[in-house]
């Protein structure tokens, strides 16, 4: 899975990041995590890379840090900020940087999504 990086706009927010999707004119706000497994979409990191990089670092099964991925993914497509493409296709399998761990506090911006997570 490889994002069009054409159609996105990434702006920090503290140790996240704000996502203004082109097409639909939608900002999304994602935590640290969120951000760094947008960061390695974006470059063509497949799912299965980025959950192995962050078993490891993390000391969680690689099946966990998959499940949780795709959680995210799944989430992302609901709620348009993924359009059409599949949270499932396979993009190039190369190693991913692995996360840093940070306290996230939960975001005032869209109050009615949850916050704090992917």
């Amino acid at each position: 899975m490889k994002l069009d990086s054409q159609a996105y706009s990434q702006f920090p927010l503290g140790e996240g990041s704000v996502i203004l999707h082109q097409d639909i004119k939608e900002l999304f706000v994602l935590n640290t995590s969120g951000s760094q497994l947008w960061e390695a979409l974006l470059v063509g990191y497949a799912p299965d890379a980025i959950a192995q990089q962050w078993a490891e670092h993390y000391n969680i099964s690689q099946v966990q840090a998959l499940l949780d991925i795709q959680s995210a993914l799944e989430m992302w497509q609901q709620q348009g900020l993924l359009g059409e493409l599949s949270v499932f296709s396979e993009a190039n399998s190369v190693s991913a940087i692995p996360p840093k761990q940070v306290a996230i506090s939960p975001c005032p911006y869209r109050p009615r999504l949850p916050c704090g997570y992917f």
